[in-house]
């Protein structure tokens, strides 16, 4: 299967102060990081949806093979990044893996893994120590659910609505990076060490 993997990093990021997708994971932005992360894991291709200033981004990452997306209107949530996402995948795409800037960095095993097992299911989400976290991986079948009035709030309506149908694949992994949602400089401080 041809799965796209797609990095929400358009959020405002006021608790953090400054950019999540700037913020450097030792010699890399977050952003080139999971981009890493997730073409390594073999997503292809690879988009990540920001927010203006787009220049911010195209001058301080690599972006290697990635494609920039932009979200016009972060402010209506994640749900918005995602859709922009989904709107912009061709139609040879079988489905999108998705992983948020605020996980700073994530196994490209990790991406594989969550990748594969979304054959035979319409969604596969990542798992540590028995919390849902990202990556989480959704198949073309559930495109359409995911721009409707149902998703509105999010994506768990969608991702619960497969668990009550036995379409959702849960994926127990050994990699804190899918729980990780750094959004002040007090988590991005313990995380780097600094």
């Amino acid at each position: 299967m041809k799965i796209a993997g797609v990095v929400l990093a358009a959020g405002a990021s006021r608790r953090m102060g400054r950019r999540k997708a700037l913020l450097r994971n030792g010699k890399q932005t977050f952003l080139d990081s999971l981009c890493t992360a997730i073409r390594t894991g073999g997503c292809n291709p690879v988009l990540a949806v920001v927010a203006e200033p787009v220049w911010e981004i195209e001058n301080n990452c690599r972006l290697d093979g990635v494609q920039l997306v932009l979200n016009p209107d972060p402010s209506r949530g994640q749900i918005s990044s995602l859709r922009c996402a989904i709107s912009h995948l061709s139609a040879d795409v079988d489905g999108a893996l998705v992983v948020l800037v605020d996980q700073a960095e994530i196994s490209p095993g990790t991406v594989r893994e969550v990748r594969l097992a979304l054959e035979g299911h319409d969604a596969a989400v990542a798992q540590y120590n028995g919390r849902s976290g990202h990556p989480a991986c959704f198949g073309r079948s559930l495109f359409e659910a995911l721009q409707s009035p149902a998703a509105e709030g999010g994506a768990r309506e969608v991702i619960a609505a497969c668990e009550r149908s036995g379409r959702l694949s849960r994926v127990d992994l050994d990699d804190p990076g899918v729980v990780r949602n750094l959004n002040t400089p007090g988590d991005f401080e313990s995380f780097s060490g600094g």
